[in-house]
């Protein structure tokens, strides 16, 4: 794998190998299950332990905002959560974790809800949010990006903006905040896509400042290529 860091201090917090959060992101066919296991086997062999962030329910709001109405929102969120959770299983299963174990690899909505950190963390997004005019614009400039080629007739609303920012501000305490979260000494969120609002966040452009033991990178595996800022911190194999 090719690991690219966002910013300098991801090198120190990807060398400890403590903990790797997996992005996977609902309706996204780049995550099939080739790839996930692909994943599962690096993050199983180089860090003592592993997650797979599954915002589910989050989901939701970006379905609401391309046109679904509530009700067919929830049951293709579900559907879709579901899908995903069988090809992780499917993958870790083939590593030899026990179908009884499974659960505890996953980050939906249902176990998040259950840890007062994330909770906490997310109340304060969201308080940032109403508060900081800076945070609040680039969150939102950041949800029309998002729905950005999901919108048949034009550039997203006002109404559809502030619905898809409500999936972005349910990631990001687990962009952060993942050691406090979870309980462990330092994390590494891993996504295969540059996103120029997660660098500004973890850069500290904003009022929300990261954990000091958090890092965020961009992992690839060797086949894929253009990267699109920062350096590559290392290369691995399995």
């Amino acid at each position: 794998m090719i690991i690219q860091g966002l910013t300098p201090s991801c090198e120190n917090v990807l060398a400890n190998k403590t903990h790797v959060c997996f992005g996977i992101s609902p309706f996204n066919s780049y995550f099939s299950e080739t790839k996930i296991e692909e994943l599962a086997r690096w993050g199983k062999k180089q860090f003592q332990s592993m997650h797979f962030f599954i915002p589910d329910e989050p989901s939701v709001y970006t379905l609401q905002a391309i046109g679904y109405d509530q009700e067919k929102a929830e049951w293709k969120s579900r559907r879709q959560s579901q899908y995903i959770l069988n090809k992780i299983t499917k993958a870790l299963r083939n590593l030899g974790v026990c179908f009884s174990e499974i659960d505890n690899y996953i980050l939906n909505w249902e176990n998040l809800s259950c840890k007062v950190q994330f909770q906490n963390r997310y109340l304060e997004i969201k308080n940032k949010f109403e508060e900081d005019t800076g945070f609040k614009k680039a969150c939102l400039e950041a949800a029309e990006w998002v729905l950005e080629g999901k919108l048949k007739n034009g550039p997203a609303n006002e109404q559809q903006t502030f619905l898809a920012v409500k999936y972005l501000l349910a990631e990001i305490p687990i962009f952060l905040y993942s050691p406090e979260i979870l309980n462990v000494r330092s994390s590494i969120f891993c996504y295969h896509q540059y996103v120029p609002f997660v660098k500004n966040l973890m850069d500290g452009h904003f009022s929300c400042q990261k954990d000091l033991n958090q890092g965020f990178v961009i992992v690839k595996s060797q086949s894929e290529v253009n990267f699109t800022a920062g350096e590559v911190l290392e290369t691995t194999s399995f």
